[in-house]
């Protein structure tokens, strides 16, 4: 409700207006770039966390891969 009011008062003058549109574009797409990082981080993570599960647990791992656990 802030942020709406605040660029409200910046829109009524008219040299404000692209910097606001500027300024919204900008904070959307480092928010979601924000987002896409810290995705890929946790999924990073996971793979990781995942193989050397697997590697170390040695049949259950293959069991799981779908190897023979012969």
């Amino acid at each position: 409700m802030m942020v709406a009011m605040l660029t409200y008062s910046f829109t009524k003058n008219l040299k404000y207006k692209h910097f606001i549109k500027n300024f919204n574009k900008k904070t959307k797409n480092y928010i979601h770039n924000r987002r896409i990082i810290c995705i890929m981080k946790i999924v990073e993570t996971w793979r990781l966390f995942f193989q050397f599960y697997f590697f170390t647990s040695g049949g259950t791992g293959m069991a799981i891969r779908g190897g023979n656990t012969t």
